[in-house]
């Protein structure tokens, strides 16, 4: 039977496919057609994709909060685990599972090949339930 834990990285799996799904989905593929400046592109994506956050995962263990662009080339997702304090974390766990999920979908999905194609580094950031921080994860064309 799994548990809270083994929850918490089955969550990783269901928010990054839904948000890195939507991402693209939502924005469409004309906006990263005519990138004049990735910085200003990935501005106007997380402002969309924001209109539509905060948004649960179907396991209701976690939450992706916001989705920020940040200098050179990055963009900065924001979850909240539900339910977990920083405390009750498998830091070095968390990170290793979160990172390899993340670099295998950022590697492998097709919804990813634009990011890719403009060199577009993904920063997760997982919070606990009182918003205290408890790891990031990045992903980008060093990953490749």
């Amino acid at each position: 039977m799994p548990t809270k834990k083994t929850s918490i990285f089955a969550t990783i799996i269901t928010v990054l496919a839904v948000v890195f799904g939507s991402f693209v989905v939502r924005v469409g593929h004309a906006v990263f057609d005519k990138p004049a400046n990735v910085d200003e592109l990935l501005v106007q994506v997380s402002n969309e994709v924001n209109k539509k956050l905060p948004m649960m995962a179907a396991d209701n263990l976690s939450r992706l909060d916001g989705v920020y662009a940040a200098p050179n080339k990055a963009m900065i997702y924001k979850y909240t685990l539900l339910g977990v304090s920083s405390t009750d974390v498998d830091k070095g766990k968390f990170v290793s599972v979160a990172r390899q999920k993340a670099v295998d979908f950022y590697k492998t999905s097709p919804s990813m090949s634009r990011l890719r194609a403009l060199s577009v580094t993904l920063r997760h950031q997982y919070f606990d339930q009182n918003g205290l921080f408890i790891i990031e994860v990045a992903v980008g064309p060093n990953d490749l």
